[in-house]
């Protein structure tokens, strides 16, 4: 029983993690899209990366699956 509780927590410990991340990297693309059009007259723009390589779909089988 002890073992589910703690794979549950882990989980949603992770999924709070990505989505953290997944916010804060759409905010930084936002600022980057933004600062690309302020300055794209004068420098190079900012390549910006439009997808993530973490995929929340994707689960692996784990030994708390026993």
């Amino acid at each position: 029983m002890q073992l589910k509780n703690l794979e549950e927590t882990i989980r949603q410990e992770l999924e709070s993690t990505i989505n953290c991340c997944q916010q804060a990297l759409h905010s930084l693309d936002g600022k980057a899209t933004t600062a690309r059009t302020l300055t794209s007259s004068h420098t190079t723009p900012i390549a910006t990366r439009k997808t993530s390589s973490i995929s929340t779909t994707h689960t692996t089988p784990s030994s708390f699956d026993d």
